[in-house]
């Protein structure tokens, strides 16, 4: 959506730079532009700094969550030994991808205990929600889900 009032604005500076071109001479005029372009740009390095930080406070604060809450299991990356981007050329380098490959295969496993405690929790909060919609369909009033948050 164009802001009527925006374009305004940026018209009635481009009139100012006219007539300050006019009257002053081009050089005021060039510097005139200029300080209003350093004024965008640093505009946009603060909304980006701002953004960038706005992105941060979600991951900062999930210490504070409960820990069931943070079931976040992260896949780790593959070595990039073990791939065709980086040839093991060297003993250093063979080393090297021998102590990431191991590195990789322990936070593997870790991944693997983690998706299975997931699918674990998971499958205990499918059987408290079944027995609730059974509880709701027997037409009983006494019916409660428990806390299903630990998910």
């Amino acid at each position: 959506m164009v802001d009527s009032r925006a374009i305004a604005r940026r018209r009635e500076r481009a009139g100012r730079l006219r007539i300050q071109s006019i009257c002053e001479g081009p050089d005021e005029a060039r510097r005139a532009m200029a300080d209003q372009r350093h004024d965008g740009s640093r505009k946009r390095t603060v909304a980006l700094a701002a953004t960038a930080i706005a992105a941060m406070i979600p991951s900062l604060l999930l210490p504070l969550a409960p820990a069931a809450a943070q079931m976040l299991c992260s896949k780790p990356l593959q070595p990039l030994c073990s791939t065709d981007l980086q040839n093991v050329t060297d003993a250093t380098e063979r080393d090297r991808c021998v102590s990431d490959t191991d590195k990789y295969l322990d936070e593997l496993r870790s991944y693997r205990d983690c998706l299975q405690t997931a699918l674990e929790k998971a499958d205990e909060s499918l059987k408290r929600g079944e027995g609730f919609k059974s509880c709701l369909d027997s037409g009983r009033k006494d019916c409660s889900l428990k806390n299903d948050g630990d998910l």
